[in-house]
């Protein structure tokens, strides 16, 4: 009955022999489950091995202590600094963090780093994106910041981690739109753990003004990250202090709590939030935070049924883009707002603008020089809204492709919510095309991929996909659908009657069993779904072949000539031949209007 204690006693130990063996000579006291507790402070635990040992080998402190007196005084200094992290940490992080104030250390950074990797006290790692990174044991980490709690330059070297991550934070609020911001995002999902940590430490510092400044990006973060639960916590912790000061940069905070309480489906306080934060940075020149608090409004009102207000905010946020667009992120943002407006179309009902929207927003990422849907971390939504204008048309093959190239984008840039919507329309569209035991599965894993990250499953993505049409008991049709209630009623007359779900028990079992899949095992199932009618014939219209139609997909990905040719097993030669067809056929003279063209006739 122990053995998942014991294996995560082994875990925090870093699985090393010397701190089992003594972690082993305390099981005459604690029980497995209150030591595991204890874990900790480990090395004050871990102390007092067998005397007949070694003194070094007596105790897991003195064992460390022994590997940190061999050590010079530079390396010993570099050593101990690293403690300020917490978790793993990037090499670009270690030199604004290590060296003074004045940027000066006796030792490099390359050269400490590569000292202690020899020394077995730091580990480098490669993480799934291919980027470093560095970190200590928990035991070796413990005993660096013991050392640099007592250094005199401690908290000199707090601040330089604080201007660090407070740096990287605030750039996320814009650079999440630019093509390179999945490298930032790739740097705060390693830097993680000193993301928290220096947060914390900020909340106890009382530097309120600092946090309210890096609310919004913190929340977009943790969102993008599926986390709302502590993030609201903290939040309204800030918000609370902020008023007692009467803080300028409240406006932030009450924003960016209103963009979580939105995701957790409270839309009267979040719209409540929202507009007291838009309020207050009207007094202020924060295009930046303008921008942020005007098209969360519109999403908040879209979803409480007022599309007038909701169309209105999001060409509010679209006219300050407009007049930013010598700020480069702005012109990549743009369409992410025309997507926006795509939806709110969709949401009235009104799929042929919601069409025109969505073609407008992927025409901007090709006029920046993009396939659709890889411009920016965002620039997948897009794609995932012609998924649903081709539900709305009953155009289940195109819906389908749609949706799961959207699926396809948001997993490679990592975007947790598009990820989470774009299965639902997986689902959705299997579950209408009369795949239902896989849709319910895929339904099942969707709704727990929400309900983690504290994300209104039926809000965000069930109450759309019921109102696009699902056999019951999916469809539910006597109850409200929420803000999809007027597409529903929009589609009335031309939405087919779907037969019921033959077997709702099996249903039911199937989807309990999709609940305990992880995201990852969700999306791979969903990626290789096949729609179980006949494919729409939209492909032989335009007088493709089959491997013509391979090369398209390939192309839809931004992949190279050279690329194309290695996945598909065909020379660089044949795949240059293959896409002058396709041109041709198409009508088209470019790579990227190529891809704009496949992805907005579904062919790809």
């Amino acid at each position: 009955g122990n053995v998942h204690v014991v294996a995560d006693i082994c875990r925090r130990l870093d699985g090393l022999p010397l701190a089992i063996e003594l972690a082993a000579a305390r099981v005459s006291v604690f029980s497995p489950a209150d030591l595991l507790g204890r874990l900790n402070t480990r090395l004050s635990l871990l102390a007092d091995g067998a005397r007949d040992q070694a003194p070094r080998l007596q105790s897991l402190h003195l064992s460390i202590t022994w590997s940190y007196d061999l050590l010079t005084p530079a390396e010993q200094k570099f050593f101990r600094r690293l403690g300020v992290f917490a978790g793993p940490w990037t090499f670009d992080a270690a030199e604004a963090v290590i060296p003074d104030d004045e940027g000066k250390h006796a030792l490099s950074v390359v050269d400490g780093i590569v000292s202690l990797i020899d020394k077995n006290l730091v580990r480098k790692e490669i993480t799934p994106s291919g980027a470093s990174q560095y970190r200590m044991l928990e035991t070796i980490h413990e005993f660096a910041s013991e050392l640099l709690a007592d250094d005199d330059d401690a908290d000199a070297v707090r601040r330089r981690l604080a201007r660090c991550i407070g740096g990287l934070v605030e750039q996320y609020q814009s650079a999440i739109f630019l093509p390179d911001g999945k490298r930032l995002l790739a740097q705060l999902k390693i830097l993680r753990a000193s993301v928290d940590k220096v947060l914390a430490w900020l909340e106890r510092e009382q530097a309120i003004v600092e946090l309210l400044r890096l609310s919004m990006p913190v929340a977009m973060f943790w969102l993008k990250e599926g986390e709302t639960a502590n993030c609201r916590t903290s939040l309204e912790r800030w918000v609370a202090l902020g008023r007692a000061e009467n803080l300028p940069s409240l406006g932030k905070g009450l924003t960016a709590l209103g963009l979580i309480v939105h995701m957790q489906g409270d839309e009267q306080l979040a719209l409540a939030y929202a507009e007291e934060g838009l309020a207050m940075i009207e007094w202020q020149t924060d295009d930046l935070a303008r921008y942020h608090a005007q098209t969360l409004i519109g999403l908040i009102t879209m979803r409480m049924g007022d599309m007038d207000r909701a169309g209105a905010a999001q060409e509010r946020g679209l006219a300050l883009l407009e007049s930013m667009q010598d700020e480069e992120w702005a012109r990549f943002a743009k369409s992410t707002v025309l997507g926006n407006l795509g939806n709110v179309a969709v949401a009235r009902g009104d799929i042929p603008t919601a069409r025109a929207w969505f073609e407008r927003a992927l025409d901007q990422q090709h006029r920046l020089g993009y396939a659709p849907g890889t411009s920016h971390i965002f620039a997948n939504h897009p794609v995932a809204g012609l998924g649903d204008v081709a539900r709305a048309e009953n155009d289940l093959a195109t819906a389908f492709e749609r949706y799961r190239l959207a699926l396809e984008l948001a997993h490679r840039f990592d975007d947790y919510r598009a990820r989470a919507y774009a299965l639902g329309g997986v689902a959705g569209t299997l579950a209408a095309a009369g795949d239902w035991k896989t849709a319910a599965r895929l339904f099942g894993a969707d709704e727990t991929i929400h309900s983690r990250a504290g994300i209104h499953f039926d809000l965000e993505t069930m109450d759309r996909q019921r109102a696009l049409g699902l056999p019951e008991p999916w469809m539910r049709a006597s109850e409200s659908f929420g803000s999809g209630q007027p597409l529903h009623d929009a589609l009335a007359t031309t939405r087919p009657t779907l037969s019921p779900v033959p077997d709702p028990v099996a249903a039911a079992d199937l989807w309990e069993t999709g609940r305990s899949l992880s995201l990852n095992d969700a999306v791979s199932e969903a990626l290789a779904a096949t729609l179980p009618t006949a494919r729409a014939s939209t492909d032989a219209q335009f007088g493709l072949t089959a491997r013509e139609l391979d090369v398209l997909r390939q192309l839809v990905e931004g992949k190279s000539d050279a690329a194309i040719a290695s996945a598909l097993f065909i020379s660089r030669r044949t795949a240059a031949t293959h896409i002058e067809h396709i041109y041709s056929k198409l009508g088209v003279s470019s790579r990227a209007a190529a891809a704009v063209f496949a992805v907005r006739h579904g062919i790809a």
